[in-house]
């Protein structure tokens, strides 16, 4: 398995759920990072990278604390509160290895042969890995609580869905993909789950799928973000080559909630709802290696 955060762009494989993961104290044995490195970043390196490749082994570059605890506990930025300024400012290296890294085949965690449950279950173990990782080198410790708050619910807009279904090639694992820049996002077998993960990122609220739609799609869509709108990936990875640039969006075209309407007969709609928040205890500069 490998996933890519970067500035512009977030590529995901599989759905990541809305809510975030359990909070723990000490994970199971075989959910556990054998070796960890952590390292200030260079200063003048504004690169942020995450990856995770078969075997457990993850690395990421230029990361802070709060993107790393975002990427454990599966939630959004404004899901997260109660950690200290620095630990949105302050940049780190992070390589992290599980036992099985060793003797990892790196085909035997390839998402595109896996089943949807397969892949979820990687994703699953890398979180715990993480939760566990943050509480022992950042003496991290948190807990989640349920705050009413507004978030979207995310409906079938009038005249209909006009998502195509996924064109799956009959006895493969399905493929699910999301590729996400700034005014565009394309989905391959995409799910729902998957689509309303960005939305929320984008919107700066929680998501909820009230469309009854519980397939997987091939899709597009085309916006002009607002000069304030959030970046669709949120803090990404740098995946294009040096010198190649992001294509901007069309400076006349429809906003967010508008090419959803129009592209994919989706509506969002605004009201109020809980919304569960992972709250930061206790925290402190990670120890030294």
């Amino acid at each position: 398995m490998k996933r890519y955060l970067a500035a512009a762009v977030w590529i995901t494989t599989w759905p990541v759920s809305g809510a975030p993961a359990q909070a723990q104290s000490k994970p199971a044995e075989d959910s556990s990072f054998e070796v960890v490195s952590i390292k200030p970043a260079d200063p003048g390196d504004r690169r942020t990278m995450i990856r995770s490749a078969p075997g457990g082994r993850f690395e990421a570059n230029g990361v802070t604390l709060k993107l790393l605890m975002r990427v454990a506990y599966d939630v959004q930025d404004f899901q997260i509160v109660g950690l200290p300024s620095w630990a949105n400012s302050d940049r780190f290296i992070v390589d992290a290895k599980a036992a099985e890294a060793k003797t990892a085949n790196p085909t035997s965690e390839n998402p595109s042969t896996m089943t949807d449950d397969e892949r979820k279950t990687l994703d699953n173990r890398l979180h715990a890995r993480l939760r566990g990782l943050l509480a022992d080198r950042f003496n991290l410790k948190a807990h989640l609580e349920t705050r009413e708050m507004p978030i979207y619910a995310l409906l079938v807009a009038k005249g209909g869905s006009k998502l195509k279904p996924a064109n799956d090639a009959a006895g493969a694992p399905p493929r699910r993909n999301l590729i996400g820049g700034r005014g565009q996002l394309t989905g391959t077998g995409a799910t729902l789950d998957m689509l309303i993960h960005l939305l929320s990122n984008a919107t700066g609220r929680i998501v909820i799928d009230r469309t009854g739609l519980n397939g997987a799609y091939d899709f597009k869509l085309e916006w002009t973000p607002d000069p304030g709108e959030m970046g669709i990936a949120g803090p990404a990875p740098p995946g294009a080559p040096p010198g190649e640039k992001e294509a901007s969006p069309a400076p006349d075209g429809p906003s967010l909630f508008t090419a959803l309407q129009e592209q994919l007969g989706l509506k969002p709609e605004a009201t109020k709802g809980p919304v569960q928040v992972a709250v930061a205890d206790h925290v402190e500069k990670p120890s030294a290696n």
